[in-house]
């Protein structure tokens, strides 16, 4: 559904050293959790120097830079309460090691476990890979390699070049989480293509829906509204989010009037999300995130370069039940896609 090339070990490969045999699956049988089912299993028969799997990173790679530090993280578990050793390296093409760490995979629960790599040179087309020398199966899910600085040192932050380059044009505003992203796919929030439903994007990573989107790529929701609420206010810019009017252009997937209640409800408790105080309940929310202060909402966009009377006519009712209950909020209608033309005028 995402991408007519990807498969469930994309940008996967086995690793087999020194006569090892593994079998790599990804099942979905005992799950991290029921947002995210799939997994990893690591059957491992022969081990011999090394036996695993390796991550080829995005285009040419993984870029590490010498002196620079990186997270790893997973989760993982035995299939038995049995100590297992799980060697992790960042290396080259051909193999030569820039960093290395361990971790010691020791229960049949998932447990998240962590370790830092230090990069003792600079190449841009690193590979994670992850090995071990024993027999038997292990299973591993949200393996996930972070440059320790991010922009503003954030946990779970923005990529620092671009994060900075963004800072440095010094915009008054950003609007998130995009154009058709947000309107295109199906009406149910638990579909793998629903439409953009911001309560799928915060609280624990290993915890968001991942979700398809109309330019052909996967999305992990790793990057919510949290992260882009704190992305604005390290920048300096005003947070203009926007949400779906139960109204998708592309295939004419529309919610009835009668059904529209829980949509605005979403619109509603973002604002309070953004705006409310701890004793409210997404304010607390947002307290419990690690942010007590308001993040200032002013303005909610409410579709994306709409076209037909079916987005207008719901549009009224957002307006209306918003303006009733946060006056101050300015609220932001669509043109459509073109600066001409019906919607337009």
């Amino acid at each position: 559904m995402d991408h007519r090339e990807y498969h469930a070990l994309t940008a996967w490969e086995k690793v087999e050293r020194g006569e090892a045999k593994v079998e790599v699956l990804v099942e979905n049988e005992n799950p991290l959790n029921e947002n995210n089912r799939n997994y990893l299993t690591l059957s491992v028969e022969e081990p011999g120097t090394g036996a695993g799997i390796m991550n080829v990173g995005f285009n040419t790679g993984i870029p590490v830079r010498k002196g620079e530090n990186y997270k790893l993280s997973c989760f993982a578990r035995s299939a038995s309460n049995s100590t297992k050793l799980v060697a992790i390296a960042l290396e080259s093409l051909e193999g030569r090691v820039y960093a290395q760490g361990e971790i010691t995979v020791n229960s049949s629960e998932w447990k998240k476990y962590e370790v830092k790599l230090t990069a003792n040179e600079t190449d841009y087309s690193g590979r994670l890979v992850l090995t071990t020398i024993e027999h038997g199966n292990l299973y591993f899910d949200m393996i996930s390699l972070f440059p320790e600085r991010t922009f503003n040192n954030r946990q779970n932050g923005m990529r620092e070049d671009i994060a900075q380059l963004l800072a440095d044009m010094k915009p008054k505003f950003m609007r998130f989480p995009g154009g058709c992203l947000v309107h295109d796919g199906s009406l149910n929030p638990d579909d793998r293509n629903s439409m953009y439903r911001w309560k799928n994007t915060i609280g624990d990573v290993e915890k968001r829906p991942a979700r398809r989107n109309n330019w052909g790529y996967n999305q992990t929701l790793g990057l919510g509204y949290y992260e882009y609420f704190l992305f604005c206010e390290d920048i300096g810019a005003k947070p203009i989010p926007v949400l779906p009017a139960g109204y998708d252009p592309h295939h004419h997937r529309i919610v009835p009037i009668e059904e529209l209640q829980p949509w605005i409800d979403d619109a509603l408790d973002l604002i309070e999300f953004a705006n409310g105080n701890s004793s409210t309940v997404w304010g607390r929310k947002r307290t419990e995130l690690g942010h007590p202060e308001p993040f200032g909402l002013e303005y909610l966009g409410i579709g994306n370069e709409e076209v037909g009377e079916a987005f207008f006519e719901r549009y009224e009712y957002f307006h209306k039940a918003i303006k009733e209950k946060y006056p101050e909020i300015k609220l932001i209608n669509s043109s459509g896609p073109f600066a001409a033309g019906s919607e337009y005028d």
